[in-house]
């Protein structure tokens, strides 16, 4: 406290004692007397060196450290122009400051930039509605991001930006708005291609799975008359008979044959042929019930498989309906009287010895009794 009260008498007794110094009427001895009759001024004097020295070392190091902050501050400025996008502008809007990279990317030089509003950049892809609502975030003096705003530029390409605005405030009001952005083009162009690909990548699992349908169908399904082929049939024939089994119901297999198929096919041709089984296949679709399996198993023999009929006299009634239909397809006479179908029934109620190849191979030879005996008929077996 003594010092800084003797503070103020420093400088007048520095400009003082420099008088005395430098003058030529004064030689070393009146000078080293006066400070000998003078002990308080010498006492000052050796203070005042002593803190001109503290002051000194105080200002180069507050120099020192200001210099840093400065270089440091220039570096990131330099690091922020290189990397960011960056412009200031006032409340309403107008470009007040704009960096070279600013420049570089939209196209636009600084005059034609600077006093500008920052709707010369607006690509129209947001409506009025997203923009009050930047607007109404900064005026309150909070920050507002976006990672993904389209501006254009000058010569009307795109160009995308992350983008962080913060308020400067004055007396609790913005008083300018401080814009750093991101260049991300290339991050959505790549963005945009990968979409693409993902877009052919689900197209081309769409035609997969559509050939892979056309492949299970043309595998499951008889390609000519499109019901059940015998692969189709006989893994669905044993899921039934399973079923069948575990809950004690009767199931009956058909065996159908046609009767005079050859005679078709050697005398008005395959294409009539054709027509024919074609003709069975919706005779058989039209008359089973929903869960009767019913397929092809080649050539001209068909086959069907009920569940849960019990009683003989309606499978009977089934067969003979079946028989009456495929009757009816219309063929030349000289063909149509030896035209039919031989079916061989075999009903049972399964047991677990039971097997798919053993009821389809007894209604096999009940059908060959009937073709043997006189044919367009059916034969039931119980067994």
């Amino acid at each position: 406290m003594y010092l800084l009260k003797l503070l103020p008498f420093f400088i007048p007794f520095s400009l003082y004692a420099t008088t005395i110094l430098t003058d030529k009427e004064h030689d070393n001895y009146q000078f080293i007397k006066w400070i000998n009759e003078n002990s308080l001024a010498f006492d000052i004097l050796i203070i005042f060196l002593l803190l001109s020295i503290v002051l000194f070392i105080y200002l180069y190091r507050i120099n020192t450290k200001l210099s840093q902050k400065q270089k440091e501050l220039e570096e990131q400025k330099l690091a922020l122009d290189e990397h960011s996008i960056v412009s200031i502008t006032d409340i309403k809007g107008n470009i007040t400051y704009i960096n070279k990279k600013f420049i570089q990317i939209s196209g636009y030089t600084e005059e034609e930039l600077l006093g500008k509003n920052h709707r010369i950049l607006n690509s129209g892809q947001y409506d009025s509605l997203f923009w009050k609502n930047m607007y109404k975030t900064v005026s309150q003096g909070k920050v507002w991001k976006n990672s993904n705003i389209c501006n254009m530029k000058k010569d009307g390409s795109y160009y995308w930006v992350d983008t962080i605005i913060v308020p400067f405030m004055k007396n609790n009001k913005p008083d300018h708005y401080l814009a750093i952005r991101t260049d991300i083009t290339e991050n959505k162009m790549i963005e945009s291609e990968l979409e693409e690909l993902y877009d052919e990548a689900q197209e081309i699992m769409k035609e997969k799975e559509k050939l892979l349908k056309e492949i299970e169908k043309l595998a499951y399904n008889d390609t000519l008359t499109n019901i059940p082929n015998r692969l189709s049939i006989m893994k669905s024939f044993e899921k039934v008979l399973a079923s069948a089994i575990r809950n004690e119901l009767p199931i009956s297999v058909m065996f159908i044959d046609l009767d005079g198929f050859k005679l078709i096919n050697d005398t008005l041709g395959h294409e009539t042929g054709d027509r024919v089984l074609k003709e069975v296949a919706l005779t058989l679709q039209s008359i089973l019930r929903k869960d009767d399996l019913y397929g092809r198993l080649g050539g001209d023999e068909f086959i069907v498989i009920t569940v849960g009929i019990s009683e003989k006299k309606k499978l009977e009634h089934l067969c003979q309906k079946l028989l009456t239909n495929i009757c009816k397809i219309e063929l030349p006479p000289s063909v149509q009287e030896n035209f039919g179908a031989s079916i061989g029934v075999v009903h049972t109620l399964a047991k677990k010895s039971t097997t798919c190849d053993i009821l389809l191979k007894e209604s096999d030879n009940i059908m060959y009794k009937i073709k043997n005996s006189g044919k367009n008929s059916f034969l039931i077996n119980e067994i």
